[in-house]
């Protein structure tokens, strides 16, 4: 058996009615408490160390006292030069022999130390001995020439 089918019904349009609430009571009278949720403590933030720099190679006594002399602190070059004396370095002794030589301290545009001929002629030697264990000496140097130069600057004086 067939069933019949069932008729089709088509919506209606229906008409838009606004529609009006009228409240029974005033919306708002008093003020409602609002609960306030706190924010969690933020821990203070611990300041970063800074990145560490690698750690610099310590700088040579001789670079150290050549930048004082330049920069007219030959007293206290000389003292740093000192205490390195005793080391069989050349360069020590021929910086330490310049920082009392009267002809090389008129060639800095400033000085905080006096010259000493007698100082400058020791040092002086001491070099020419170190440097010529190590073959430093170059053929054409002659300590004589050298410690005569010392005597012409105390001729000036």
């Amino acid at each position: 058996m067939a069933r019949p089918a069932a008729p089709i019904v088509q919506p209606q349009p229906e008409t838009a009615k606004p529609l009006l609430v009228q409240p029974s009571q005033p919306l708002a009278t008093a003020p409602r408490a609002v609960a306030t949720i706190a924010p969690d403590p933020v821990p203070p933030v611990k300041p970063k160390a800074p990145l560490a720099t690698p750690p610099q190679p310590p700088r040579d006594v001789i670079d150290l006292a050549r930048d004082l002399v330049q920069g007219g602190r030959v007293g206290q070059a000389r003292s740093l030069l000192l205490e390195a004396a005793q080391t069989d370095r050349p360069a020590i002794a021929l910086l330490l022999a310049r920082s009392y030589d009267p002809n090389y301290l008129a060639t800095l545009s400033t000085s905080d130390a006096t010259p000493d001929i007698p100082q400058a002629r020791k040092w002086y030697t001491r070099w020419y001995e170190l440097a010529s264990k190590q073959g430093e000496v170059p053929q054409t140097m002659r300590l004589d020439l050298l410690l005569r130069s010392l005597d012409a600057a105390t001729a000036k004086q």
